[in-house]
């Protein structure tokens, strides 16, 4: 079955098409999609390009253009030529936006990328534009994900790594390619290109060159690129992407070949966006034998905030060749020993046939429904025992008598005891956590200060009350309500919070952290500490009160005038708290925003008896303010109010960025 827009192939039951998004209508019978219209002949098969490029057949077509086989008449040899649609190219500011496309396309030689050999424009309705690349025989994963439809842990990771060395060389040379999917992967067999299996990454002819330089881009703005399954949060947005954005559909595109399926799926691309948006990916099924590690990776990689991500597709791929290599070398179980030995002795049959192509290909096997009896330890020598044994008797003895001689006559140090509470864990103490790897072999000292202690509480989950937090200034503060997050494993942006957790010995970073994972406890201190921050600063000077209010004055312009890049330019990476939310990306805020200068067209606010204070380091001020809001909606209609509000600002460079955002 075939897309009636895009001639994509379609799966059974197929609601959207996979390469272009178009809905898909179905007849009566549910299995059979309704037949496109007759299509004529093409009129390119037989033309020759700029004299230069003989139009031998049709490849296939997507939602850029249609592929054609072609040769090089001055040359002899094959390569493809992709003709663009012509919608767009259809003026001239978007046909440059193509040629500078091409050119930076054209800067990836890579074994893992197509190359790019040849741009042109043909100055006809017919060709309006065509990029000629390297043609590569072999089958494209969407087609062997379909014969196979998953693929065994090890082969998946092995491809893939294969996948972001040619989209890592992309984002090396600031090229975003924004349209990652199976249908954009070559699969070559061992021999074909190289003595293992392997891929190349086609179609960068949509990918943007990021504008290192300040210019402005020609890429239009709000234009939504990509394929539903695979389109990160911010491609669903149609906010401007980056890097990671590619490391989010690297991740989903991962995940279906492991699963069969990808991470969001549903009747329509509305709701496979929903989800990309709102829903976390599923798990998946134990059975597929997945590593825990490589699923850990693959849900940094989905993070709906692309600052959780890794920062592009070499990144990632090392984190799986990590994740991997611990894998295989954990030490294993007896009864798992004995499992991979009989593992080791089957013969699995295919259960379809497969064709010469996958046929090369080690699918993942069916489970098997028998087993190899387990293997019997040997027999061991009671000799070989014995001489064991003296020998450890031995050893023991020395180490004893070296103990006594270094230690003798020396006190212990009284260790404090530590009464937990009821619903406490118990006492962390340098025996338990083992050294931070950022920093090996560092243990904290016992704390002796008024913050010290309060750290041990909120390491212990024990309730703080106002006595703990008397005296500890504002920074201090700070980092104890972080701390509640950090003992999670939250990983932070601000490069402060970075710094200082990474010297922590019981810190341990996590990708999959979630606020799920707070305690009553920790909630209860998270809220305990936010009232003593900022209680009692002190009125900012006249250098921090003048440049906060022209941040003030700017975040307001920038609001009555509609102006939503810059309003967003005043927020920080991430906010502590927006409203009744904490710990929200920058990403949700300006989403939010975004519907809110929709639906009104006119933000007029007001702020009125403004107090700014700051703490002692004069690096961030609370300023309070009374909130008088008038708010016209498209109709006329007036909403009209006013509240007590605040913002926490904390100095970045030369700017100060909004950390927190509530009503009070």
């Amino acid at each position: 079955m075939n897309c009636p827009h895009c001639q994509a192939t379609l799966a059974d039951n197929a609601r959207f098409c996979p390469g272009c998004g178009t809905a898909v209508a179905f007849s009566e019978s549910p299995t059979q999609v309704m037949s496109a219209p007759p299509v004529a002949a093409d009129p390119l098969i037989g033309r020759t390009l700029e004299d230069k490029y003989l139009i031998n057949g049709r490849l296939g077509e997507g939602g850029m253009g249609a592929v054609y086989r072609a040769t090089r008449v001055r040359i002899g040899d094959e390569v493809a030529v992709k003709v663009l649609h012509p919608q767009f190219v259809k003026d001239e500011a978007t046909l440059e936006r193509f040629r500078r496309e091409a050119r930076a396309a054209a800067v990836l030689h890579h074994p893992n990328v197509v190359a790019i050999y040849d741009y042109g424009e043909g100055h006809s309705p017919e060709v309006p534009a065509f990029i000629v690349m390297e043609l590569v025989e072999g089958c494209s994963l969407r087609d062997l994900l379909e014969h196979e439809r998953r693929l065994a842990p090890e082969r998946a990771v092995a491809l893939m790594r294969e996948i972001c060395n040619g989209v890592g060389a992309a984002h090396r040379h600031e090229v975003i390619h924004r349209d990652i999917k199976p249908d954009n992967i070559i699969v070559l067999p061992p021999g074909a290109h190289s003595e293992h299996e392997t891929a190349k990454v086609l179609d960068f002819g949509i990918a943007k060159l990021r504008d290192v330089t300040g210019n402005l881009t020609l890429t239009q703005a709000g234009m939504v690129m990509g394929t539903p399954f695979y389109m990160s949060p911010e491609q669903c947005r149609a906010e401007p992407l980056d890097a990671r954005s590619d490391v989010y559909s690297l991740g989903a595109m991962l995940y279906e070949m492991l699963a069969g399926t990808p991470p969001f799926v549903a009747s329509t691309p509305t709701g496979v966006v929903a989800k990309h948006l709102t829903e976390p990916p599923p798990p998946l099924p134990v059975q597929l034998g997945v590593p825990a590690s490589v699923e850990a990776v693959i849900a940094r990689a989905l993070a709906k905030d692309r600052n959780q991500r890794q920062a592009d597709a070499t990144a990632f791929a090392r984190e799986l060749q990590t994740a991997m290599t611990t894998n295989l070398t954990q030490r294993l179980a007896p009864t798992t020993i004995a499992s991979k030995a009989a593992q080791a002795t089957q013969v699995v049959y295919p259960a379809q046939p497969t064709t010469p192509h996958s046929a090369a290909y080690g699918t993942a096997p069916p489970l098997p429904s028998h087993a190899a009896p387990p293997l019997q330890p040997a027999q061991r020598s009671h000799t070989g025992m014995l001489v064991a044994g003296v020998v450890s008797l031995i050893i023991l003895i020395a180490l004893c008598a070296i103990a006594y001689f270094v230690f003798f006559n020396r006190k212990p140090t009284p260790i404090p005891a530590v009464n937990p509470g009821p619903t406490a864990v118990q006492p962390i103490t340098p025996t338990q956590v083992p050294a931070n790897a950022n920093r090996p072999g560092a243990v904290n000292p016992p704390p002796a200060d008024a913050k010290g202690k309060a750290e041990s509480k909120l390491l212990n989950n024990e309730l703080l009350d106002k006595n703990d937090l008397a005296g500890i200034a504002d920074a201090d503060l700070r980092l104890l309500r972080n701390m509640v997050y950090a003992r999670h494993g939250r990983i932070f942006d601000a490069p402060d919070l970075q710094r200082y957790f990474s010297t922590r010995s019981w810190y341990r970073p996590r990708s999959d952290y979630s606020d799920t994972d707070l305690t009553a406890n920790d909630r209860a201190n998270v809220a305990l500490i936010r009232s003593a921050e900022g209680a009692s600063p002190a009125p900012a000077d006249a250098t921090v009160r003048k440049e906060v209010t022209e941040t003030l004055d700017g975040w307001r312009a920038a609001m009555s005038n509609h102006d939503l890049d810059a309003y967003m330019n005043y927020y920080a990476g991430t906010l502590d708290a927006y409203y009744k939310r904490s710990n929200v990306s920058a990403a949700d805020v300006r989403a939010d925003k975004a519907r809110a200068f929709a639906r009104f067209a006119t933000l007029d606010i007001k702020m009125n008896d403004v107090q700014i204070k700051a703490d002692e380091t004069g690096g961030r001020v609370v300023v309070s303010y009374t909130k008088v809001y008038d708010l016209v909606g498209p109709d006329g209609r007036h909403f009209s109010g006013s509240a007590r509000s605040g913002l926490w600002l904390e100095k970045s460079g030369n700017r100060w960025l909004i950390t927190s955002e509530k009503d009070l």
